[in-house]
């Protein structure tokens, strides 16, 4: 998971199968875990973000490469508001909406470290209510109807983690008739 450490070592194998420690230059795949220290015959491995990747070790003419590690994200600590289905665009920390539009918004879990978790059924509200109405006051998404000019708040809650307060912007909307 995310944040967890391995710690891990470099073992020399010679002909006859005796083995023994051999310090090695570490490095990784892809960029989603640190090493620390990146040459030493055993080093710490901390995943830092969720994918699959593996580990490379090489001292002169002798390398190798583990299978594939994969880091899972974290527990569950916060909610996050997507514009998009879930993994395709990052959280939205303000909305603002013109008054003629409708726009449909889900609702995901996110790890400390604000990597994507899943999808998450929540509780959905506007405040003021003139402001905007939600097609589903309760689920994975909902589709945010914006009504009329102003300023005010999109509430996501769900039991086991704090609510999300989306400060939301409608703003005038086309212009329908001249008189």
């Amino acid at each position: 998971h995310v944040g967890d450490t391995l710690r891990v070592f470099a073992v020399r194998y010679d002909k006859e199968e005796d083995r023994g420690p051999i310090e090695a230059n570490w490095s990784v795949t892809r960029p989603l875990a640190t090493l620390e220290p990146s040459r030493c015959t055993t080093t710490r491995l901390r995943a830092t973000t969720p994918g699959t990747f593996q580990l490379y070790a090489s001292n002169g003419d002798l390398s190798d490469t583990s299978g594939t590690l994969v880091v899972l994200p974290g527990a569950a600590t916060q909610l996050g508001l997507l514009a998009s289905a879930p993994g395709t665009s990052p959280p939205i920390v303000n909305l603002q909406v013109g008054a003629d539009s409708a726009l449909v918004l889900y609702a995901v879990a996110l790890d400390a470290a604000g990597n994507l978790v899943g999808a998450i059924e929540v509780d959905w509200s506007v405040e003021p209510t003139p402001l905007a109405a939600l097609l589903l006051p309760r689920g994975g998404f909902t589709v945010l109807d914006a009504r009329g000019a102003g300023s005010g708040v999109l509430r996501l809650a769900t039991a086991g983690l704090p609510p999300l307060e989306v400060p939301l912007a409608v703003l005038p909307g086309r212009l329908a008739a001249l008189r």
